[in-house]
């Protein structure tokens, strides 16, 4: 046991640089401008996020009051590094229960805290209703396996689940993997806890008014799902270059396919089914923020690491891979693979300490996306670096597929770096229907501007109507 301490206190070494990241991407809007400001914390248990602000279909208080009475970002960001090591040891008891393997448990739990896919969680503060949900959530599944009381059980899966809805993935996956039918005709007690929270979470957000939100359309809803679960299983299996605007449509189809390949094969062992439920459970609960905004965020394959932990363990206790980790020859290639992937942790921590780094990174990986071009010009524009946001603007409205604001926000922040007649050229080169309100003002005010009299009246006429 001292020489898992030793090894556990390492790997929390490793992640300590995250500890001094600062406010990224839409941190400012939740925190700095939001919580932060906020005069009763009893607003928060109340209704979704912001009241609506941030988005109607979020309600997670627990998260949320913790980061208005914590007006800190070294505080949260604290608070996310003590709670994914806490993490860590539950699936170190988690894995050691299932198998009584302890040497398969440190490495499982020394993996979940050292896959790479977890920069996201840990270096953006906003993320910590993920890092609390999947905490509570295994915790649950830890008390059902150590034949706890239903009460715990219960508090354990309702305190998840008031962090984000994600906790209820893991108790799904180990009933339908450990339920048998006599369980069926007489519940045991922690399954009927479970249903009934369950229940009474979905009752309080119907009473809330708090609603999953759909895409207007459903024209691209099957192939975004597609790309979001292939992708996510390559990511949890080969999570390099890893982005942090994951945008499902410049992801690489061939990445894709082997993360399709990859997710059935698994699914045909029924050895690591649990750990497959995770997965897809997982990567299924965070489609419909996905069919909105079209960014798999690296935040939503925490959840699904625990269940890449699960198939990985499976395969290092079965098949014969465990006489050879009892010897002392694997040692020191599993410390120098922690090594490895403590310096990337390290490297990966800059990438998210301000957003100018965050985002100048996004579109060097991605150059193609549409959406980081137009996150990067957000940045520049929100510090009145309105040339830099100009031409951010333009690169975004120049690929397939990009934000439906790019165009509007390139002729702003033109407008603003007086660049008039370039954004006026663009405006008239432009669609002439379909445009949206604040397009048609700046537009407006570009042609007052170029003292183009005729387009000035035809706006003005639109506008009037």
């Amino acid at each position: 046991m001292s020489r898992f301490v030793w090894w556990y206190l390492g790997c929390g070494l490793l992640l300590i640089p995250y500890l001094w990241g600062g406010l990224v991407w839409d941190d400012h809007l939740l925190l700095s401008d939001g919580l932060w400001q906020l005069e009763s914390i009893g607003d928060i248990w109340g209704q979704s996020v912001q009241g609506g602000l941030i988005a109607t279909q979020y309600y997670r208080p627990i998260p949320m009051t913790i980061m208005a009475l914590v007006p800190s970002v070294f505080g949260l960001h604290l608070i996310t590094w003590l709670v994914h090591l806490g993490t860590g040891l539950l699936v170190y008891r988690w894995i050691e229960t299932a198998f009584e393997q302890q040497t398969v448990a440190r490495i499982a739990a020394a993996f979940f805290l050292l896959h790479p896919i977890q920069s996201e969680v840990l270096g953006w503060v906003s993320c910590l209703p993920d890092i609390l949900a999947v905490h509570f959530g295994l915790w649950a599944v830890v008390l059902v396996q150590r034949a706890s009381s239903g009460v715990l059980v219960a508090l354990a899966l309702l305190v998840g689940m008031l962090c984000k809805e994600i906790a209820v993935v893991p108790i799904i996956a180990y009933g339908l993997c450990n339920l048998t039918v006599s369980d069926l005709r007489r519940p045991p007690l922690w399954l009927l806890v479970s249903m009934g929270t369950i229940v009474v979470i979905w009752l309080l957000r119907r009473w809330l008014g708090v609603e999953t939100v759909l895409p207007p359309g459903f024209d691209d809803v099957f192939w975004v799902s597609v790309r979001t679960i292939g992708a996510g299983w390559f990511g949890l299996a080969i999570p390099y270059p890893l982005v942090p605007v994951r945008d499902v449509w410049v992801l690489p189809l061939w990445q894709v396919g082997l993360g399709w390949l990859l997710c059935l094969t698994v699914l045909f062992n029924a050895k690591v089914r649990m750990g497959w439920l995770i997965v897809i459970g997982a990567l299924c609960i965070s489609l419909p923020p996905v069919w909105v905004g079209y960014l798999a965020a690296e935040r939503y394959l925490y959840l699904a690491s625990l269940g890449w932990v699960w198939i990985v363990s499976v395969y290092l206790v079965h098949d014969n891979r465990y006489s050879h980790l009892q010897s002392n020859r694997w040692r020191p290639t599993v410390f120098a693979l922690c090594v490895l992937l403590g310096y990337g942790h390290w490297t990966r921590a800059m990438v998210w300490s301000s957003d100018q780094a965050l985002f100048s990174h996004a579109t060097d990986v991605l150059p193609h996306s549409g959406y980081a071009w137009h996150l990067s010009g957000m940045h520049h524009a929100q510090k009145a670096e309105f040339s830099e946001a100009t031409d951010c603007f333009l690169e975004a409205t120049t690929k397939e597929r990009h934000h439906h604001q790019s165009a509007e926000f390139y002729l702003r922040s033109a407008l603003e770096s007086d660049r008039v007649a370039e954004a006026f050229q663009f405006a008239e080169q432009g669609p002439k229907v379909g445009l949206s309100r604040g397009y048609l003002e700046v537009w407006l005010q570009l042609a007052q501007k170029t003292q183009a009299t005729e387009r000035v009246q035809e706006l003005q006429s639109i506008l009037a109507q």
